[in-house]
């Protein structure tokens, strides 16, 4: 029997993320109305404490002490979740303005206006982000016989300025899933051992970034096999 849990997670503060660039103009962001799972599995991890990856980029030469290797960290965790799905309509904040200028010590700054190279500077910049309240669904599976508490709080968004309180769920995890085809090259090397991802519809599956290519309406079979060997 697959050790698979289900958690609900409430926003306790505005979220932002630079999750989506907005087509309109030059300088907007939007939050996605979703949390990654990346983005989770770190949050949780800095929480809870299960791996310590100041220490493990420190006994890395080679890695960034300050920039996260997805593929050498993420496969230390005994857990993996989900995408974390919206459980009704995701309320937005309202759009948040603010302007920046060359002007801002009191004088042009020609040598950082040449540098743009006549690209678009943004010096007007638009940010939309979730609001407290809204909730969101998410699965995590194990190994190790590790397990998460029923009841936690992790940070999340920009600076992370975001708290979040996290609940199980108890009762029988069956259901939809959504999940990150990124996350599943990171922790299975490829695609071409998992035989359900080629049976996904292609209008479930969209791309936001290199790092979030999310697959909804999965089945917990599905997923399962897709994370496995996490239970």
């Amino acid at each position: 029997m697959m050790a698979m849990e289900i958690f609900r997670l409430e926003l306790l503060d505005p979220l932002y993320y630079s999750s989506m660039v907005d087509s309109g103009a030059s300088g907007a962001v939007v939050t996605a109305p979703w949390i990654g799972d990346i983005a989770l599995m770190y949050a949780i991890n800095a929480s809870i404490g299960f791996v310590n990856f100041e220490r493990l980029r420190h006994d890395n030469p080679s890695a960034d002490s300050h920039k996260p290797n997805y593929h050498q960290e993420l496969p230390h965790l005994p857990f993996v979740s989900s995408v974390a799905r919206p459980v009704s309509e995701v309320k937005m904040l309202p759009v948040y303005d603010f302007a920046t200028s060359f002007n801002s010590e009191g004088y042009f700054q020609f040598d950082a206006f040449k540098s743009t190279k006549n690209a678009p500077f943004r010096n007007w910049i638009r940010k939309q982000g979730l609001s407290p309240g809204n909730e969101f669904e998410f699965k995590v599976a194990y190994k190790n016989h590790a397990s998460l508490p029923n009841s936690f709080t992790i940070r999340l968004g920009n600076m992370r300025s975001c708290l979040a309180k996290i609940t199980k769920i108890q009762g029988d995890p069956e259901g939809e899933v959504w999940g990150n085809i990124y996350t599943v090259k990171v922790f299975r090397g490829s695609l071409e051992t998992i035989s359900s991802i080629k049976n996904v519809s292609l209008d479930k599956i969209e791309s936001f970034s290199s790092q979030y290519i999310i697959v909804k309406g999965l089945h917990d079979s599905t997923w399962r096999e897709m994370v496995a060997p996490y239970e």
